[in-house]
């Protein structure tokens, strides 16, 4: 007996240490204080964490995974959804993929195209996880064709949304063409007495793109049917509205310069798997991507006037969508050029966004729209960088921008703001993986906070250790005064660890088009992450 329980034993460890493990712990706390000065009163429950564990095996052609989330002791940070309280598992899945067939069950992140039509992913800066969770089938049916078909409700907070989402996605990919179909659909309850009340909701999209050795060029038509109108949570009685997406990309790139244009049109394009959460602060229960195609700028000071994707249709405010476009432009100078013998490089972009040009008549809910039309301006800006490594020890950045900001339109009230700013900075590296990073930066205006300056230092002792300053200071009409933070950074092989001190400024924090309002802070900040 001994040795048949010996021999099990040994069959299980074999077993379980031909598995593939891996995984990572991630947890974001912040120690809010008060700071009277200012006007900053800490939280009741001052001590919050976001943490994160998630943990996947592999085994040949299954895997499963899960992921539990913690906001303890006291609930998440400052500007995260309120449903994100206390511990869990959040989200888990298994999955059997083999070279035909891909089968998930539990929660998962897909999109189709370019994300206009269904975009689910998780970004933990924002505090956003739009898991879907039910089940998905992708099947590659011919060589180049592949097939997607699911059905799942969304993620919100440690539940699931009301509403479910079935969604189809055909894609070819052959000899430098692409081609792909879409259709995702919304099916909510109808409570509504209204026999024309639509209680499915579908996006209808077509795709087509070619590459070639230079240039590409990339376009997508989407439609949506008719959709109740949603005025702060509440269903609008009358007419429905439909609404479509138009988006055209365009890229070249040469020996030493690349050029690269988008242009978009969306006209009440927002879509939640549940109404209710129609244009709520926390981008939950978002169903389809709509960032801001502007350029995702590097220094905090060309941060503070951001504009997001207008897509939304709000009568009441003359809004029935966005259209505009950006363009870029890179060029590497010759090795021997009089900028610097060590390629210098120069970016220029440029974004130009309005409202959709039309006629609104709140009292009889409805609108109609111009298709090309361009209204009332939304935002503006262009910017041109350059980066320059003089020697091997000293390389340099010069960025400048002009903005102009329709605060008013976008976020409410009447504001309109022109303001211009330049940054530079330089790096300096020296021996044994040591370096120091300077930058300074000012932004002009004359409307909202007026003028601001910052500057910060940043020096790295190796390869794992390094220590940050910097300050921003509102010396305008506003006279917020300093914004001064500190830190320090430890990294040993996959983990790193980081505490920071000072005043955090309110605002929208923004990662890949899309932002959060994080509300003006105080107090002491502690990140951790490993994975293996």
């Amino acid at each position: 007996m001994k040795k048949i329980t010996t021999l099990l034993l040994l069959f299980c460890f074999q077993q379980i240490a031909a598995q593939q493990f891996s995984g990572n712990l991630e947890s974001n706390s912040q120690y809010y204080l008060s700071e009277s000065n200012f006007g900053i009163e800490a939280p009741q429950d001052a001590f919050r964490a976001n943490n994160y564990f998630n943990l996947r095996m592999d085994h040949k052609q299954f895997s499963v995974g899960i992921q539990y989330e913690a906001y303890l002791p006291n609930g998440p940070l400052l500007g995260y959804s309120p449903s994100l309280n206390g511990n869990e598992i959040a989200t888990y899945f298994a999955k059997y993929k083999n070279d035909l067939l891909e089968v998930t069950a539990g929660y998962f992140f897909e999109e189709f195209g370019n994300g206009l039509a269904l975009r689910s992913w998780e970004e933990r800066q924002l505090g956003l996880n739009n898991a879907l969770k039910g089940i998905r089938v992708k099947s590659r049916v011919f060589s180049a064709i592949d097939l997607t078909a699911l059905f799942a409700k969304q993620r919100v907070g440690f539940e699931t949304s009301e509403g479910s989402i079935q969604a189809l996605d055909l894609n070819y990919d052959k000899n430098s063409w692409n081609l792909g179909a879409s259709l995702v659909s919304r099916y909510t309850p109808n409570t509504n007495p209204d026999p024309d009340y639509p209680s499915y909701v579908t996006i209808y999209s077509a795709r087509l793109g070619y590459s070639g050795a230079k240039w590409s060029i990339d376009g997508e038509y989407l439609f949506k049917s008719q959709d109740v109108r949603i005025v702060q949570g509440q269903e609008v009685p009358g007419n429905y509205f439909t609404g479509n997406a138009l988006q055209i990309d365009f890229n070249y790139a040469a020996k030493r310069w690349a050029f690269n244009t988008q242009f978009r049109r969306l006209e009440n394009f927002g879509f939640y798997a549940d109404r209710d959460a129609y244009l709520n602060q926390y981008n939950e229960q978002v169903i389809n991507y709509t960032p801001a195609l502007t350029k995702q700028q590097d220094y905090t000071l060309m941060n503070i006037y951001v504009y997001q994707a207008q897509p939304f249709l709000i009568l009441e405010e003359s809004k029935s969508g966005e259209i505009g476009g950006q363009i870029d432009f890179y060029y590497r100078f010759k090795k021997d050029s009089w900028l610097g013998k060590r390629k210098t490089k120069l970016a220029f972009n440029a974004s130009y966004w309005t409202k959709l040009d039309a006629e609104y008549d709140v009292a009889a809910n409805e609108y109609s729209s111009e298709y090309l039309g361009f209204g009332e301006k939304l935002y503006r800006d262009y910017s041109i960088e350059m980066r320059n490594r003089w020697s091997k020890s000293w390389s340099s950045i010069v960025t400048y921008l002009d903005q102009f900001y329709n605060k008013g339109a976008v976020e409410g009230g009447s504001a309109e703001v022109y303001a211009r700013t330049i940054a530079i900075e330089a790096t300096k590296r020296m021996s044994k993986g040591k370096s120091l990073k300077l930058d300074v930066q000012h932004l002009w205006t004359e409307e909202d906070l007026g003028n601001w300056a910052a500057a910060g230092a940043e020096f790295y002792f190796n390869r794992s250790f390094s220590i940050y300053v910097n300050d921003m200071y509102n010396y305008g009409e506003g006279d917020s005064g300093h914004f001064l933070n500190s830190g320090l950074t430890y990294t040993h092989k996959s983990s790193r660890v980081s505490l920071a001190y000072g005043r955090q400024r309110g605002g929208l924090i923004c990662v890949g088009g899309v932002c959060r309002f994080v509300p003006e802070n105080y107090g002491f900040s502690l990140n951790f992450n490993t994975s293996f």
